[in-house]
């Protein structure tokens, strides 16, 4: 699979603690043209995170001393680079426990070298994507604004912290305000046509995103669900 030149110029770190998988991720991935560095622990891991500066994390989850958990935890408390499980955890629980601890996306093993480089492709992609021009306008629902150039979300005089993902989702539905947006049409915005049938990630992603809009998200002002459709952002809560 053929990702063009960009690929060269980009630094993925693989996490994990079999030496056979760390090396299968680093063949395939030069291959496709990433540099990589691999760690052996979750420690290793923090360590080159800070002297390598990776544009993509490929975690593992079931490590001996600090895990993946731990290590994603830790990681997003001073770094916003992306992060990738490796899990052979595949039940939607376990998947949504890395999503709420702030992984992008996740693989369950074994993977297809298909499906690995069209992950890592897709959430590289995302975070390329060039941001808006300085001066547009605040998108407005009620006391909800959405400040697109500055990635700000404010309700009334509180500052409300995203994720990247959860900012993305939240301006693509301040877009088409008042509109059931299709989940497929979700996912293929976010993490590109070729993850759009992963469901759990995004339910995950929508539901965090619910609880920092939301006094009571389980009865919601701003974000709605079309229940078999979609998702939706009303203009006057």
């Amino acid at each position: 699979m053929t990702f063009g030149v960009s690929s060269m110029t980009r630094k993925v770190l693989v996490v994990d603690d079999n030496p056979a998988v760390r090396a299968i991720l680093k063949l395939t991935l030069e291959q496709a043209g990433y540099r990589v560095t691999v760690a052996s622990n979750g420690k290793e891991g923090l360590k080159k995170v800070r002297e390598s500066r990776p544009d993509l994390v490929l975690l593992d989850i079931m490590m001996p001393g600090i895990d993946g958990w731990q290590v994603c935890h830790l990681l997003r408390e001073v770094a916003d680079v992306p992060i990738i499980m490796l899990t052979v955890l595949d039940k939607e629980e376990q998947i949504a426990r890395g999503l709420n601890l702030g992984a992008d996306d996740y693989i369950v093993k074994p993977w297809s070298n298909r499906e690995l480089l069209t992950r890592v492709h897709a959430v590289l992609r995302r975070v390329n994507t060039s941001p808006p021009t300085k001066g547009q306008h605040l998108c407005l629902c009620g006391d909800l604004e959405i400040d697109p150039f500055r990635r700000e979300v404010v309700i009334g005089d509180t500052k409300v912290h995203l994720t990247p993902i959860e900012f993305r989702l939240l301006t693509y539905l301040a877009r088409r305000v008042g509109q059931a947006v299709h989940y497929s049409e979700l996912l293929d915005h976010v993490w590109g046509n070729e993850c759009k049938e992963d469901i759990v990630a995004l339910r995950v992603h929508m539901h965090n995103l619910r609880q920092k809009l939301e006094k009571d998200p389980r009865n919601p002002r701003y974000l709605f669900t079309k229940h078999g459709i979609g998702y939706y952002l009303t203009a006057s809560p």
